[in-house]
């Protein structure tokens, strides 16, 4: 796998939805690679940022009965 396809996985691999396989060689990689690292870093932070700073909104009544609006 070249130095582009590990760069690929690296934003499904900071969400955690690569697969064992996927995951392994990216775990590899990132052992030796600063560049890539950072990345990750990057990443992940941007996922932080998102969870913490998006508003966490009230789901409608009746959505989990089904009743809600269609």
């Amino acid at each position: 796998m070249d130095h582009e396809a590990f760069r690929s996985l690296i934003p499904a691999h900071a969400m955690g939805a690569t697969d064992g396989e996927e995951s392994r060689l990216v775990a590899d990689h990132l052992r030796s690679c600063s560049a890539c690292q950072a990345l990750l870093a990057d990443y992940r932070r941007l996922g932080d940022d998102l969870l913490y700073t998006v508003p966490l909104l009230t789901a409608p009544a009746g959505l989990a009965s089904g009743c809600g609006p269609a």
